[in-house]
C-alpha cells in the first residue's frame, strides 16, 4: 500500500496556503474597488456622451383656445436639443368631454395639408416631426377643475414606445391641473426632446441601474470573499490537523487482516491516503486561483471551496476510525472504551425501537411486534458478543464488529418496511416524509462515533430518524401548500385614431388630465 507523509515541510505549506490564499483575496477585493470606480466613470461618460445635441428646426404653434402664449412657447421650444433635428407643432383648442383626440387631431392634419405633418403616403406622421395636441374641456376658470386631453404624435423617425409617450404626456400635466397651460405644453416639448430618438444606450435611467447594478454585484462579490477567505483559512488548519502522521496512521493497520470487518479498516486506510493527496492538490490549487477568478459569486471557486470543507471532514472522519481501529486490534490502551462505544450506539438504537412512541402509533401489530421481537433478541445477542470481545482475541473483535453490523442492517430492513407501510397515500406529502426522513438518517450518521457506523453511514435506519424525519416533513408539506398571492394592472391610455383612420398607423397616443 503506498502511503503519503505529511511532514513538517508539508505542514507549513499547508499554512502557507491559507496566507497565499488571503493575499490574493486582498488584491481581488483592491482590483473589485477600482473596477467600481471605473464603472461609474464609464456610466458618467456615458450619461454626456448621451445628451441630446441636435436642433428644433421651427416651433409652430396653432391655437384657437386663447389659452396658449404662442411667443412664450417658441422662445422656450427653441432652444431644446433633441437626438434628431425636431419640428415641433403645437395645436390647441377647446373640446368636448369623450372626444378622441387623436382622431380630432388627425382630421385636423388631413384639413390642413400645407401643414406639411403627414407623409407623402398619408399612413404615417411625417418624418421630424413632433406634433403635441391640447384639448381643453374645462379651464377652471368658473371654480371647477381643469380637465382636457393631451395629446403626443411623431414621425416614424422619431417614434418610441407607449410608455415613453405617456411619460411625455405626463411631463406637462401639473402644469395643465395648475391653468398654467403655456408652461404644461414647454414641458411636455422638453420631455419629448429628450425621449424621441434616444437611442437606448443614452437613457440615463438605463446607464445609472447597469452601473449601480454592476457596482453592487462587484461590491457584494468582494464582500462574500471575505467569507470564502476565512472557510478556507479554516478549511486549511483542518487539513493539517486531520493529516498530521497521516503514513504512519495508514502503516498502523497493516498489521489488520484483510478480511471480514479487518477489509473494511484497511480500504479505509488505503482510501485514507488517496484522499490526503487528492485534498492536497484542490487546497493548493484553490490557494492559487488567478486574481481575476477569485469573486463571492464565482460558483466554481465556491464549489471548490465546498468540496475541501466536506471531503476535509470525511478525511478526519476516516482518520479517527483508522486510529481506533488500530487501537482496538492491536489491544493498545484505551480499546476497550473503544470497545464499549461500539456495543453501546447499537444497543441505544435496538432499545430506541422498543420505546418509539411513533413506531408504536404508525406501525401495523405485526411489524410492530416483528420489531420488538428482534431488538430483544438481538439485544441479548449483543451482550453475548461485547463479553467474547473483551474476553477473546482480536478474531473475537473482528467476528463481533461483523454481526453487530448484520444486526444494524436487520434493522435497518424493517424500518424500511415500516416507513413503506406507513407512508400516506398523498403523493407529495410521502416524498416531503421520505425527504424528511433520509435528511434525519444523514444526520444521524455524520453524528456517529463507531465503526460500524462509518461502514454503514449511507444505509443504517435508526427508529429515532422515523419519528423525527416525519416530523420534518410534514413541516415542509404544510409550508409547502400556503397559498401564493396575485397582482392586478392598469391602464387608461388612447391609441387609437377612431373609425375614420382609414389605414392611418402613425405613433402617437393621448390621454387625460
Amino acid at each position: 500500500m503506498s502511503t503519503a507523509s505529511a511532514s513538517p515541510a508539508q505542514a507549513t505549506s499547508a499554512s502557507g496556503a491559507a496566507v497565499t490564499f488571503a493575499r490574493r483575496v486582498r488584491a481581488a477585493q483592491l482590483l473589485a474597488a477600482a473596477l467600481i470606480l471605473a464603472v461609474f466613470a464609464a456610466a458618467a461618460a456615458v450619461l454626456v456622451a448621451g445628451r441630446p445635441d441636435a436642433p428644433v428646426t421651427g416651433v409652430e404653434v396653432e391655437d384657437s383656445s386663447g389659452l396658449l402664449d404662442p411667443t412664450g412657447i417658441r422662445e422656450a421650444a427653441s432652444g431644446l436639443r433633441a437626438y434628431r433635428p425636431t419640428r415641433i407643432v403645437v395645436i390647441g383648442d377647446r373640446g368636448a368631454a369623450g372626444q378622441n383626440l387623436n382622431e380630432k387631431t388627425l382630421s385636423w392634419a388631413r384639413a390642413h395639408p400645407d401643414a406639411g405633418l403627414l407623409s407623402a403616403d398619408g399612413r404615417v406622421w411625417a418624418d421630424g416631426v413632433f406634433l403635441i395636441a391640447l384639448s381643453v374641456t374645462a379651464d377652471g376658470s368658473a371654480g371647477s377643475e381643469p380637465h382636457g386631453d393631451i395629446g403626443v404624435y411623431m414621425g416614424e423617425d422619431l417614434k418610441v414606445s407607449n410608455g415613453a409617450q405617456r411619460d411625455i404626456q405626463d411631463a406637462g400635466k401639473d402644469a395643465f391641473r395648475e391653468r398654467n397651460w403655456t408652461q404644461g405644453i414647454v414641458d411636455t416639448a422638453r420631455a419629448g426632446t429628450g425621449l424621441l430618438a434616444r437611442p437606448l444606450w443614452a437613457s440615463p435611467a438605463l446607464a445609472v441601474s447597469v452601473a449601480v447594478i454592476l457596482a453592487c454585484l462587484l461590491a457584494f462579490s468582494a464582500y462574500l470573499l471575505t467569507g470564502l477567505r476565512r472557510r478556507f483559512g479554516q478549511a486549511a488548519v483542518a487539513f493539517d490537523d486531520g493529516t498530521r502522521d497521516i503514513d504512519e496512521r495508514a502503516r498502523s493497520t497493516e498489521f489488520i487482516p484483510d478480511a471480514g470487518f479487518g477489509a473494511h479498516v484497511r480500504a479505509a486506510a488505503a482510501d485514507l491516503v488517496r484522499r490526503y493527496e487528492s485534498l492536497l492538490g484542490l487546497r493548493d490549487a484553490i490557494a492559487s486561483t488567478p486574481i481575476v477568478a477569485l469573486g463571492g459569486l464565482n460558483p466554481r471557486l465556491r464549489r471548490r471551496i465546498r468540496t475541501l470543507e466536506a471531503d476535509t471532514a470525511q478525511l478526519r472522519t476516516e482518520a479517527r476510525m483508522v486510529e481506533r481501529s488500530a487501537r482496538l486490534y492491536g489491544r493498545d490502551e484505551g480499546w476497550q472504551a473503544v470497545w464499549s462505544e461500539e456495543v453501546d450506539e447499537t444497543r441505544t438504537f435496538l432499545r430506541s425501537a422498543l420505546t418509539d412512541s411513533a413506531i408504536r402509533f404508525r406501525a401495523s401489530d405485526a411489524a410492530r411486534m416483528d420489531l420488538a421481537e428482534f431488538a430483544q433478541e438481538a439485544l441479548a445477542e449483543l451482550e453475548e458478543i461485547e463479553t467474547r470481545g473483551i474476553t477473546g482475541s482480536a478474531a473475537e473483535v473482528d467476528a463481533g464488529l461483523v454481526r453487530i453490523g448484520q444486526l444494524r442492517a436487520q434493522l435497518s430492513q424493517r424500518m424500511n418496511r415500516i416507513l413503506e407501510e406507513t407512508l400516506p397515500a398523498d403523493a407529495r406529502q410521502a416524498k416531503c416524509i421520505r425527504e424528511g426522513i433520509e435528511q434525519r438518517r444523514r444526520r444521524e450518521a455524520e453524528r456517529s462515533s463507531s465503526l460500524t457506523g462509518f461502514v454503514d453511514r449511507g444505509s443504517v435506519f435508526v427508529p429515532t430518524a422515523y419519528a423525527a424525519g416525519w416530523s420534518i416533513g410534514m413541516q415542509n408539506y404544510q409550508s409547502a401548500q400556503s397559498p401564493g398571492s396575485a397582482g392586478v394592472s392598469g391602464g387608461g391610455y388612447t391609441t387609437g385614431y377612431g373609425g375614420s383612420a382609414g389605414g392611418f398607423s402613425g405613433a402617437g397616443s393621448s390621454s387625460s388630465f
